[in-house]
């Protein structure tokens, strides 16, 4: 949704390099998932451009204390900013540039508006499913698994052009920001008697 600039311009909001490629790393409000080791995973990968990453644990505490505790002890090798749970997500997704998150219906409904790619890990058995089958195979992320790991689908996001420019426009394809307000004026036509 927003260029270059904007993002930069966010990213120096929060305290981050605004030259680096952001990655947000989110849980849900529960924090679900294995957080740490997806982090650990994450900064693991030494293909492409050099990134940033954000992470946001919700309420799960042990995950912000194992991740904060891989911080302190010097176990990470990029940048990491660890929050709990937070009422800004709307800002970190401005600053980011990809999301790694298990597909729950907000989180995915919020990255859209935000045109953001996304990377799925760890799916809730049923819904967070039938979200991932929908939002693969529409184009707009990746969806990782025990043989297609997060490394694997974040090595065609930083090194495959081709293909990140297929998953970003697909993203702004599908995605709705104004669908509030288009489903406000619809229903007021109904009232009004000039529905389309």
């Amino acid at each position: 949704m927003f260029g270059a600039m904007y993002k930069s311009y966010f990213a120096e909001k929060l305290g981050l390099d605004p030259g680096k490629t952001t990655l947000l790393i989110m849980g849900g409000s529960m924090g679900y998932g294995n957080l740490g080791q997806t982090v650990e995973q994450i900064d693991a990968i030494s293909y492409g451009q050099d990134f940033q990453m954000v992470v946001v644990c919700g309420n799960n505490g042990e995950a912000k204390a194992e991740i904060d505790g891989l911080k302190k002890a010097g176990k990470l090798r990029h940048r990491v900013l660890t929050t709990g749970f937070v009422n800004y997500v709307s800002l970190l997704m401005d600053a980011a540039d990809c999301i790694v998150t298990n597909p729950g219906g907000l989180s995915v409904t919020e990255s859209l508006s935000k045109e953001l790619p996304m990377v799925f890990v760890d799916p809730i058995p049923g819904q967070e499913y039938r979200n991932v089958e929908f939002l693969v195979n529409n184009g707009v992320g990746l969806y990782t698994t025990k043989f297609f790991t997060v490394e694997d689908a974040l090595n065609i996001y930083f090194n495959d052009s081709e293909r990140r420019a297929e998953i970003e426009s697909a993203v702004k394809r599908l995605s709705k920001p104004n669908a509030a307000k288009d489903i406000g004026d619809f229903i007021l036509s109904i009232e009004s008697g000039d529905e389309k």
